[in-house]
């Protein structure tokens, strides 16, 4: 005899199965409310998938370490630009450690793509 526990959790899987779209829009409103966990999750997923995943890089202690200066142009990086940069890409056998990623803007970022930051002279766009 299932437990009461165990009843509730049967109830809602089937009352999920029943009603995806509750189920769905309940996970967009909680992307909206969490954007910078999304993208922590994004990351994280796109690490494991190139088997290049050691640790969760956190973009607040990226900030801190670097005073909220972007690593390849050297100018302030406001909260809404901001993006984790692979110091040698994953794509090319980065790791995502801390001490192969850096802030950095996302458009000096995306220009710089998976060249090495010593390969990426690029100005940087957002001045």
């Amino acid at each position: 005899m299932p437990t009461p526990a165990e009843r509730d959790r049967e109830y809602q899987r089937r009352y999920r199965q029943r009603h995806p779209e509750v189920e769905y829009a309940a996970l967009r409103r909680w992307e909206q409310r969490y954007p910078e966990k999304v993208a922590q999750n994004n990351r994280r997923r796109y690490a494991r998938q190139r088997d290049a995943f050691d640790e969760d890089v956190r973009i607040e202690v990226l900030r801190e370490r670097q005073a909220g200066l972007c690593s390849l142009c050297g100018l302030f990086v406001s909260p809404a630009e901001e993006s984790i940069d692979h110091v040698i890409p994953l794509s090319r056998g980065g790791r995502h450690t801390y001490e192969n990623t850096s802030l950095a803007h996302g458009l000096c970022n995306s220009q710089k793509g998976s060249r090495l930051a010593i390969d990426a002279t690029v100005p940087c766009p957002v001045e």
